[in-house]
Parts: C-alpha cells; sequence; structure tokens
C-alpha cells in the first residue's frame, strides 16, 4: 500500500508541474488576454456609470434649483390666498363707493375755498 499511496503523490505531483509549466510558457497571451477583458470590462462600466465630476457638477446645480425653489415658495406663501383676494376686492369697491359720494361734497368745497380766495384778494386791493 506504501506503493500506491507514493504513485499517486507522484502523479499529482506531476500534474501541478505540468500545469504549471503550461502556466510558464503560455503567460503572455494570457496576460493580454486579461487585460483585453479587463479593458473591455473599464469601457462598458464608463459607459454605463456617471463619472464623479459630472455626479458633483449636476448635484450642485440640483443644489441651486433646490434653492430657487425654496426662495419661490416662500414668496409664493407670503402671496394673499382666494379669500383674502376676495376680501380686498369688496373693499375696493367700497372705497369706490364712498369716493363717489365725496366728489360732490369736494366740488363744492373747491368752490367755496375759491369764493373765499376771490373776497380776499378783493378786499386787499
Amino acid at each position: 500500500m506504501p506503493c500506491a499511496a507514493s504513485t499517486a503523490s507522484t502523479s499529482e505531483k506531476s500534474r501541478r508541474l505540468l500545469v504549471w509549466d503550461v502556466i510558464a510558457n503560455n503567460w503572455p497571451p494570457v496576460l493580454a488576454a486579461l487585460s483585453l477583458v479587463g479593458t473591455v470590462g473599464l469601457s462598458l462600466l464608463g459607459k454605463t456609470y456617471a463619472k464623479r465630476e459630472e455626479t458633483q457638477a449636476l448635484n450642485g446645480e440640483m443644489t441651486a434649483v433646490q434653492q430657487r425653489l425654496a426662495h419661490l415658495e416662500a414668496k409664493v406663501s407670503d402671496l394673499p390666498g382666494h379669500n383674502e383676494l376676495a376680501a380686498l376686492r369688496l373693499e375696493v369697491s367700497e372705497l369706490r363707493g364712498d369716493l363717489k359720494e365725496i366728489r360732490p361734497v369736494l366740488s363744492r368745497l373747491e368752490r367755496l375755498s375759491d369764493l373765499l380766495l376771490e373776497n380776499e384778494l378783493k378786499e386787499k386791493s
């Protein structure tokens, strides 16, 4: 039995040597093939995924757009709502009515002030 074990280990050693001989004799084409596969893989990954600079630039633009949006939202939130505009329209129409009522009174006051001014000028001359 010791003889069979030694033959198995010898045969295993010869196989290992044979594999190493194949690798040692053919390493340049194997290395070239691995380099080619790596290059093709990296180029495909480069086309698939965005570059860091591009993502940082887009992130900066996105931040600027978010700031502008927040600014616009703040301005819009300060604007009057529908109910407030309706109340404002009602008040403006009421003011127009009040002005129409005051206009004749103002014209009479203007006429009186003109008459008073004429009297003053006549008395001085």
